[in-house]
């Protein structure tokens, strides 16, 4: 599952509901062997006041990977109009168990009502593809 964007490989991890395990998800990128995983998710909270973009990086924050996240994190942040809640550090399975710099990125809440009209407007979607795409061309060079 994949195709070509910018001169780049694309896998999918999915591509329809199917809901392959976080070390399923993992193992796909290290048989790759991919140069970056991107884990993208939208967020949610009982608080439904919380709101925003975050990316995370492992705890042990390889130099590849805090480099990506943080032109990601630029590019979102100027694309989508959203509050940046910043760049963390998480031990989640999915940049713990990838042999490559891994990134996952919060594109907002669902549980907060201004964040998921963005959500699900497919305009606002294609400008944050586009923004995380540009994060990682230049997160890769």
């Amino acid at each position: 599952i994949g195709g070509k964007l910018n001169g780049y490989k694309v896998i999918y991890t999915r591509s329809d509901d199917t809901y392959p395990t976080l070390s399923e998800r993992a193992a796909l990128a290290n048989t790759a062997k991919a140069d970056l995983f991107v884990s993208v998710h939208c967020n949610s909270a009982t608080n439904t006041q919380a709101n925003g973009v975050e990316v995370y990086t492992h705890t042990s924050q390889s130099d590849g990977a805090v480099a990506a996240a943080s032109a990601i994190y630029k590019r979102l942040l100027a694309a989508s109009g959203m509050t940046g809640r910043g760049i963390k550090a998480a031990n989640y399975a999915v940049l713990r168990e990838t042999k490559m710099p891994a990134v996952l990125v919060e594109l907002g809440f669902i549980s907060n009502e201004a964040d998921r009209a963005k959500l699900t407007a497919a305009a606002w979607r294609e400008k944050a593809a586009n923004a995380i795409a540009a994060g990682i061309e230049e997160g890769l060079k």
